[in-house]
């Protein structure tokens, strides 16, 4: 996954984004009856998968408020609701033993990015630019940065767990795992 400047992925999402869109981006399908790992694993998956493309979508709402002027989107505020419920709903999952470190990965990701809309969102109320929210040291908030590790951490960790997967399901782990990495521009796709 590469990296796109903030401000940059910022431009792309508005250019990207019409008006009142909130669909998801198309992404490449996870079969659970083609899975090659254990049935509860697939089951569990596709329940995750699901959960966390609202949360991309949640996420994609909330930036087009950031980014705009004119207060359209979901408020940082009624995205972290959202989102705490959303993640409830995750840890509610019956996870399979293998996968709780998994499941521990990207719900502290997602709480991250949370940390980071909820810092622009101070940051604008306060009058500044996003700018000041970027560390003068790398260019990026620390907490986006910590999502996208933690991410790239569980897509290792998914590859690791099923090295049998097809071409197809690697796709899949990998596109999801993206739609909700803000620091790649993820939720603009």
């Amino acid at each position: 996954m590469k990296s796109l400047a903030p401000i940059a992925f910022c431009l792309a999402l508005a250019a990207a984004l019409p008006l009142g869109a909130t669909s998801p981006p198309v992404l490449p399908a996870f079969d659970v009856r083609s899975a090659r790992m254990e049935r509860s694993e697939a089951l569990y998956l596709e329940r995750l998968f699901e959960l966390l493309e609202v949360v991309a979508i949640t996420h994609r709402v909330t930036l087009r408020r950031l980014v705009g002027d004119a207060g359209d989107g979901l408020h940082v505020e009624d995205h972290r609701e959202r989102v705490e419920e959303l993640l409830g709903d995750v840890q509610g999952l019956r996870t399979p033993p293998r996968l709780d470190a998994l499941e521990s990965l990207l719900v502290a990701a997602v709480r991250e990015q949370g940390d980071f809309l909820a810092d622009w969102q101070r940051a604008r109320d306060e009058g500044r630019t996003f700018d000041s929210q970027l560390t003068s040291e790398y260019g990026y908030h620390e907490g986006l940065h910590a999502s996208q590790r933690k991410l790239l951490d569980a897509y290792g960790r998914m590859l690791a767990l099923f090295p049998r997967e097809s071409d197809a399901h690697r796709r899949a782990f990998h596109h999801r795992l993206c739609a909700l990495d803000l620091a790649c521009g993820g939720a603009a796709r």
